[in-house]
């Protein structure tokens, strides 16, 4: 892509994002696991995942610790055995820091965006792996899942089937599903 050449990546074929988070408006912090389904297009010795900023602190594929390194905003992932051509894998990463917002060439701002009594998270085109993992190219499109946990005073929307939000000890776990494919964005 022209425009945005760090943008996704080769050799797999994302099926299904199922993130984890909990959001802290006093600290900013966000934490949170993605577990992502994915194809393999090739034999992957290693594979790169779009994410900006944030401790990473374990990365597994197919439930086996893997190694994996920070390269800008691409997490390097090198799986404990090659993930032969055909064969479906997970990733589980966990991570955790303060989302980014993202500057894009033309100076327009996207990512997860302060406001002043919360936060929205804007994707398109590349703000996406400001808070979460992904391989953020539009052809790579998926299903979701989504888990956002935020102290009960504040609400959270997102894209799919909303199920009924649980509160518990003053934090309210928000929950919605998209069985279409779309976009990270």
């Amino acid at each position: 892509d022209p425009f945005f050449p760090q943008a996704g990546n080769g050799g797999y074929d994302v099926r299904d994002y199922d993130i984890t988070a909990s959001w802290d408006p006093v600290t900013r912090q966000l934490q949170a696991t993605a577990v992502i389904e994915a194809r393999a297009t090739q034999d992957l010795s290693q594979f790169d995942l779009d994410l900006r900023g944030f401790t990473v602190t374990s990365v597994k594929v197919d439930g086996r610790s893997a190694a994996f390194t920070r390269s800008g905003q691409e997490l390097v992932i090198t799986p404990a055995k090659v993930i032969r051509d055909h064969k479906r894998f997970e990733v589980r990463v966990v991570y955790a820091g303060t989302p980014e917002v993202v500057i894009d060439p033309d100076g327009s701002s996207e990512g997860w965006m302060p406001t002043s009594d919360g936060i929205v998270a804007l994707g398109e085109p590349q703000g996406s792996p400001a808070w979460f993992p992904a391989n953020d190219h539009p052809t790579d499109k998926a299903t979701f899942s989504l888990s956002m946990t935020v102290p009960s005073d504040l609400s959270v929307v997102s894209n799919g089937e909303p199920e009924r939000p649980r509160e518990r000890n003053g934090q309210t776990t928000y929950r919605w599903h998209e069985d279409d494919p779309m976009a990270t964005y």
